[in-house]
């Protein structure tokens, strides 16, 4: 059973004991809400105000259901017991840590109770635009550990009159570490270890009080306890005790005691034995990562300077720049020297300085190039005097990430976009992520390392962005709308093309294609000639702007793209098909097979143009070469998909018996739906219908199982309705469709009623759905459809339609794109 983990965190765990990592966000914080409304519940309203605060009433309640859906996906139908308008969590289905507790403490097993309690509730977990939920969070943290601290003291009191000593001074630390800064709870643990003749535990725990009260507080201890201290310091030792001292006893408690300084750093032979070890790990992963190492550039490590006025830290400066040089030497990024020459064919400075500052020490670095500007500079790292190797590694780590930042090709995109370079660790589950996302993809496997990226590094925001991307790709919307709005408070600190790519998403998941096509010229404005033309092209081709998409690429050019170059020609040849140039748009088809084969395009490379064009031989040639290829190849354009975008062009374009004889020599009917993709059954019904042969699609959608009915199923059913003149049923399959109002889908629902309405003969109804359907955020598969589903013939010539297809006119207008 999966349990639900909401002391000193918030997670799910699996049957593996591993964290379920599909859930989180918004998702997680649902859970948690649930997990504490006790046995009344909690009314869908007041889920949705925590959640949801900034959201108008519908838009929240949207975002509840389908929050509620993905979860019951995930963790089953039966998660959530539904009371009408109160949810309460079904404990058969999810086990949860904070029932356990309250259910211990009303049966009163205080033992048990403290057991489960393993940190603050929900510790270290922030929901953005939430403010409503994060008051919340904060009483509810109160209350259940004002609840533990009771359960703590009543149990160690009664063990200690029971006679149990050893068990009551672990009780005792265990609650001196969850109130710290209490001086009646350090007082009375002091006394339960000094009467076990444990003096030199009682003293480091008195200690490290006193030394919290001046750090944390700037508090005077008790008078009372400093009595104590000084006792303790003259009484004569007691004989050894086995009992656990505080800091060995921290483990029984909920959180590690603060230790005190540590000392001088460790010797160089440790540290390069250290370095030693990870060497091989740290190569591999890097070069697995695809990280170029021949030839690379060149980076000259300088001797840090000790700059603090007192020569015993003169070893820390070596030992410093030591630390930085093994840990690039190991990268594979580039080559290290020490000192300014070199041969290869650009050299970087790596230059630090230590300083004192009180109690305190400041290590600076900044990397120069050959002309000896800063190219970019660490945010400043702070130790104790006392422990200046604490300085090391955030040295090394930083330093590794700014270099990864200005030599990984990967990061071309984004250079100068951090505001301090990611923690390298940060910077490696990137790049390894952005390594999983290329061709061929496993999104999966490459948002659960932009998430871990995130994690390492919360201020390196360029991972985030990306999850959010790959999310929105995987169509899991409601996650990405939470990562998007965990993002919200450090908008300020990010750069222009992080702004606009955060806005680009996020219009999207709204389904405001405008906004998303303006904040897509706002990143190519910030990094103009690059990749992110294609999310510029993109945004275009669904805002209806095909001549800005064609501009756009056209200017760029294609090779820029690099493994993104299949997705620029399929859309540049989209956005010449829009705008009605077909000649054109066979050049590019050609050249494109020519430097990259036939396996591109999803409805074939091609075929589109010559539909169009009525170029019949030239087209059967082509479906002809695309059926022989081999079919494990990926994303491979054949089968029905293929065969409906050539017969709906050419029935478009006048060509309808062409259209016909085309069918019947490459359709092959299904004897048998068993076994059979049902999303290719779908396709095969869709191209009978625009074929003409309603009986025959109406056959095969109803072999396929109604339960599993989706918005395009009950879409094709409703314009076969209308065809066989079932007037009343397709009007309620359109009124059905146009009243699903389910969060992110994006006009998909209104657009597929007015196709109903459209084959009705309802005119006005299907252009209002229409002019719906885009303000929702329909895309260019609605496009598509418009230009050559037979549903909407009768409306080819109204102007009212035609400002529907083309609303923007077909000239660029406004900013020039591509750069």
């Amino acid at each position: 059973m999966p349990r639900l983990v909401t002391f000193g965190g918030l997670v799910v765990l699996g049957e593996d004991d591993g964290p379920i990592p599909t859930i989180r966000g918004r998702n997680l914080a649902l859970l948690a809400l649930l997990a504490r409304s006790g046995a009344g519940g909690m009314t869908r309203e007041r889920l949705a105000s925590y959640l949801w605060p900034e959201s108008d009433q519908d838009r929240a309640r949207h975002s509840l259901d389908q929050a509620l859906y993905r979860l019951r996906q995930i963790l089953g139908s039966d998660l959530f017991l539904d009371g009408g308008g109160t949810l309460l969590p079904n404990r058969g289905i999810l086990d949860g840590d904070v029932q356990r507790f309250t259910d211990a403490l009303a049966s009163g097993d205080r033992r048990r109770a403290v057991d489960e309690y393993a940190g603050p509730f929900l510790d270290g977990f922030h929901l953005s635009k939430s403010g409503e939920f994060e008051r919340w969070a904060d009483e509810e943290r109160m209350l259940l550990h004002r609840q533990c601290v009771q359960a703590l003291e009543t149990l160690a009191r009664s063990t200690e009159a029971e006679g149990d000593a050893r068990d009551a001074v672990r009780l005792w630390l265990r609650l001196a570490a969850a109130e710290p800064l209490s001086a009646r709870v350090t007082r009375e643990s002091v006394q339960a270890l000094a009467r076990i003749g444990d003096r030199s535990g009682a003293l480091e725990l008195a200690e490290r009080h006193v030394h919290r009260l001046a750090r944390d507080i700037g508090a005077e201890p008790d008078p009372d306890l400093l009595r104590w201290m000084e006792d303790l310091r003259t009484r004569p030792a007691p004989a050894p005790s086995n009992l656990p001292s505080p800091t060995h006893a921290s483990a029984e408690g909920p959180s590690q005691p603060e230790t005190l300084p540590t000392g001088p750093p460790a010797p160089r032979r440790r540290v390069a034995w250290a370095l030693g070890a990870a060497a091989v790990l740290v190569a591999a992963l890097l070069w697995q990562s695809g990280a170029p190492v021949d030839p690379a550039p060149a980076v000259a490590v300088h001797e840090f300077e000790n700059r603090t006025g007192d020569e015993n830290f003169d070893p820390l400066a070596g030992l410093a720049s030591d630390w930085v040089s093994a840990g690039l030497s190991q990268t594979g990024l580039v080559q290290v020297i020490r000192g300014p020459g070199s041969r290869a064919r650009s050299v970087d400075r790596v230059e630090g300085r230590i300083y004192r500052v009180g109690d305190s020490l400041r290590a600076e670095v900044q990397i120069l190039g050959e002309d000896g500007r800063v190219r970019t500079g660490l945010e400043p790292v702070w130790s104790a005097a006392t422990s200046p190797s604490d300085l090391l590694e955030p040295l090394r780590a930083g330093v590794l990430g700014a270099v990864a930042s200005l030599h990984d090709p990967r990061l071309r995109d984004w250079s100068g976009s951090a505001l301090r370079p990611p923690d390298y660790d940060a910077y490696r589950e990137f790049a390894a992520g952005m390594e999983l996302h290329a061709v061929p993809r496993d999104l999966t496997a490459a948002e659960a390392r932009f998430a871990r990226a995130g994690a390492l590094d919360p201020d390196y925001l360029i991972p985030r962005l990306w999850q959010a991307w790959t999310l929105y790709m995987m169509q899991d919307y409601a996650d990405a709308d939470s990562v998007l709005g965990d993002l919200v408070p450090q908008r300020d600190g990010m750069t222009p093309l992080e702004r606009a790519w955060h806005d680009r998403i996020e219009a999207l998941l709204d389904g405001d294609t405008e906004e998303s096509y303006q904040a897509a010229m706002r990143m190519v404005e910030a990094q103009p000639g690059s990749a992110w033309t294609l999310s510029l092209a993109n945004a275009a081709i669904d805002a209806r702007r095909p001549a800005v998409a064609v501009q756009a690429l056209e200017r760029t050019g294609i090779p820029v793209l690099g493994l993104q170059r299949e997705h620029g020609w399929t859309l540049l040849t989209a956005g010449y098909h829009r705008l009605g140039e077909y000649g054109r748009e066979l050049e590019v088809a050609e050249e494109a097979i020519r430097l990259d084969g036939l396996g591109w395009g999803t409805g074939g490379p091609g075929v589109q143009a010559l539909a169009a064009l009525g170029l019949v031989p030239e087209l059967t040639s082509r479906l002809e070469r695309i059926r022989s290829m081999p079919p494990i190849q990926a994303g491979l354009p054949q089968g029905p998909s293929t065969l409906l975008v050539a017969v709906t062009e050419l029935r478009a374009h006048g060509h309808a018996e062409a259209a016909d004889e085309l069918a019947s020599r490459f359709f092959e009917p299904a004897t048998s739906t068993s076994g059979t993709d049902p999303a290719s059954e779908v396709l095969r019904a869709e191209l009978l219908y625009e074929l003409g042969r309603f009986s025959d699609a109406r056959r095969v959608l109803d072999e396929l199982s109604p339960e599993a009915d989706d918005g395009r199923r009950r879409r094709l059913r409703g314009v076969l309705a209308a065809r066989a003149g079932d007037e009343a049923l397709a009007r309620q399959i359109a009124e059905a469709l146009a009243s699903d109002t389910r969060p992110y889908d994006f006009g998909a629902a209104a657009f597929g009623a007015a196709r109903i309405r459209a084959a009705l003969g309802d005119d006005e109804e299907a252009l209002a759905l229409l002019v719906r359907a885009f303000a929702e955020g329909a895309k260019r598969e609605a496009v598509q459809e418009l230009h050559v589903t037979r549903d909407f013939d009768g409306l080819r010539s109204d102007r009212r339609f035609r400002e529907v297809l083309d609303p923007h006119g077909r000239a660029p207008a406004g900013r020039d794109p591509g750069g």
